[in-house]
Protein backbone atom coordinates (compact mmCIF):
# COMPACT_ATOMS: atom_id res chain seq x y z
CA UNK A 1 0.00 0.00 0.00
CA UNK A 2 1.36 3.21 -1.13
CA UNK A 3 1.32 5.94 1.50
CA UNK A 4 0.76 9.27 0.17
CA UNK A 5 1.82 12.53 2.47
CA UNK A 6 -0.20 16.26 1.90
CA UNK A 7 0.32 19.17 3.02
CA UNK A 8 -1.58 22.58 2.55
CA UNK A 9 -1.27 25.76 4.45
CA UNK A 10 -4.03 28.12 5.41
CA UNK A 11 -4.96 31.22 7.14
CA UNK A 12 -7.14 31.63 9.50
CA UNK A 13 -8.87 34.78 9.83
CA UNK A 14 -9.90 36.24 13.58
CA UNK A 15 -12.13 38.71 13.86
CA UNK A 16 -12.65 40.76 17.14
CA UNK A 17 -15.50 39.86 19.28
CA UNK A 18 -18.43 41.89 19.67
CA UNK A 19 -19.09 43.91 23.16
CA UNK A 20 -22.50 45.52 23.85
CA UNK A 21 -22.55 48.81 26.06
CA UNK A 22 -25.74 49.62 28.08
CA UNK A 23 -26.07 52.92 29.68
CA UNK A 24 -27.23 52.93 33.27
CA UNK A 25 -30.99 54.34 33.49
CA UNK A 26 -30.86 57.47 36.16
CA UNK A 27 -33.65 59.33 37.70
CA UNK A 28 -33.22 62.34 39.08
CA UNK A 29 -35.50 65.30 40.90
CA UNK A 30 -36.74 68.35 38.90
CA UNK A 31 -33.27 70.90 39.53
CA UNK A 32 -30.62 68.07 40.57
CA UNK A 33 -27.49 68.30 38.82
CA UNK A 34 -26.64 66.18 36.29
CA UNK A 35 -25.77 62.52 37.38
CA UNK A 36 -22.75 60.71 36.75
CA UNK A 37 -23.46 58.25 33.98
CA UNK A 38 -21.94 54.62 34.28
CA UNK A 39 -22.65 51.19 31.51
CA UNK A 40 -22.80 48.06 31.40
CA UNK A 41 -20.53 45.81 28.79
CA UNK A 42 -21.26 41.74 28.28
CA UNK A 43 -19.67 40.07 25.34
CA UNK A 44 -15.96 39.53 27.40
CA UNK A 45 -14.20 36.69 26.58
CA UNK A 46 -11.14 34.68 27.86
CA UNK A 47 -11.67 35.94 31.16
CA UNK A 48 -11.31 39.16 30.28
CA UNK A 49 -13.35 42.27 31.79
CA UNK A 50 -12.33 46.36 32.13
CA UNK A 51 -11.08 45.34 35.89
CA UNK A 52 -8.19 43.16 33.48
CA UNK A 53 -7.52 46.07 31.54
CA UNK A 54 -7.10 44.07 28.13
CA UNK A 55 -4.96 45.30 25.69
CA UNK A 56 -5.75 48.89 23.96
CA UNK A 57 -9.13 49.42 26.19
CA UNK A 58 -10.55 52.64 26.04
CA UNK A 59 -13.83 52.46 27.77
CA UNK A 60 -16.54 54.50 25.85
CA UNK A 61 -18.36 57.61 27.17
CA UNK A 62 -22.09 58.09 28.15
CA UNK A 63 -23.96 61.28 28.41
CA UNK A 64 -27.46 63.06 27.85
CA UNK A 65 -29.29 66.50 26.73
CA UNK A 66 -30.35 66.37 30.67
CA UNK A 67 -30.00 69.48 32.72
CA UNK A 68 -31.48 70.72 35.68
CA UNK A 69 -33.81 72.79 34.31
CA UNK A 70 -35.54 70.27 32.30
CA UNK A 71 -39.04 69.62 33.57
CA UNK A 72 -40.15 66.96 35.69
CA UNK A 73 -41.91 64.46 33.53
CA UNK A 74 -39.16 64.51 30.84
CA UNK A 75 -36.78 61.37 30.17
CA UNK A 76 -34.03 62.64 27.88
CA UNK A 77 -31.87 59.90 26.08
CA UNK A 78 -28.46 58.81 27.86
CA UNK A 79 -25.96 57.62 24.93
CA UNK A 80 -22.88 56.04 24.69
CA UNK A 81 -20.15 56.44 22.03
CA UNK A 82 -16.29 55.47 21.82
CA UNK A 83 -14.75 52.43 23.06
CA UNK A 84 -11.51 50.36 21.18
CA UNK A 85 -9.60 47.36 22.22
CA UNK A 86 -7.15 45.41 20.25
CA UNK A 87 -9.90 42.04 20.25
CA UNK A 88 -13.19 43.73 20.49
CA UNK A 89 -15.68 46.34 18.85
CA UNK A 90 -18.21 48.31 20.66
CA UNK A 91 -21.78 48.37 20.39
CA UNK A 92 -23.42 51.53 21.19
CA UNK A 93 -26.77 51.72 20.04
CA UNK A 94 -28.54 50.92 23.26
CA UNK A 95 -30.19 53.95 24.89
CA UNK A 96 -31.33 54.58 29.00
CA UNK A 97 -32.86 57.55 30.26
CA UNK A 98 -32.49 59.81 32.60
CA UNK A 99 -36.46 60.07 34.51
CA UNK A 100 -37.06 63.60 35.54
CA UNK A 101 -39.29 63.57 38.91
CA UNK A 102 -41.21 66.28 40.92
CA UNK A 103 -39.40 68.30 43.28
CA UNK A 104 -41.17 68.64 47.11
CA UNK A 105 -42.02 72.23 47.73
CA UNK A 106 -42.09 73.20 51.34
CA UNK A 107 -44.51 75.68 52.71
CA UNK A 108 -44.17 77.41 55.89
CA UNK A 109 -46.54 79.85 57.32
CA UNK A 110 -44.83 82.70 59.22
CA UNK A 111 -46.80 84.35 62.16
CA UNK A 112 -47.15 87.66 61.68
CA UNK A 113 -49.79 89.96 63.71
CA UNK A 114 -51.78 93.34 62.71
CA UNK A 115 -52.77 96.14 64.88
CA UNK A 116 -56.16 97.88 63.98
CA UNK A 117 -56.59 101.76 63.26
CA UNK A 118 -59.16 103.45 65.11
CA UNK A 119 -62.71 102.60 63.30
CA UNK A 120 -61.77 99.79 61.46
CA UNK A 121 -62.83 96.24 62.38
CA UNK A 122 -60.57 93.25 62.09
CA UNK A 123 -62.66 90.27 62.00
CA UNK A 124 -60.90 86.90 63.30
CA UNK A 125 -60.26 84.24 60.98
Amino acid sequence: MDVVQLSATATLGVTKAPLTVIPDAKAVTYGSSVPVYSFTTSGWRNGESPLTSPAGLVLPTCGSSYSPSDAAGTAPAITCSGGSAANYTFDTSKTAAVTVGKATLSVVAEAKSVMAAAGVRVRPV
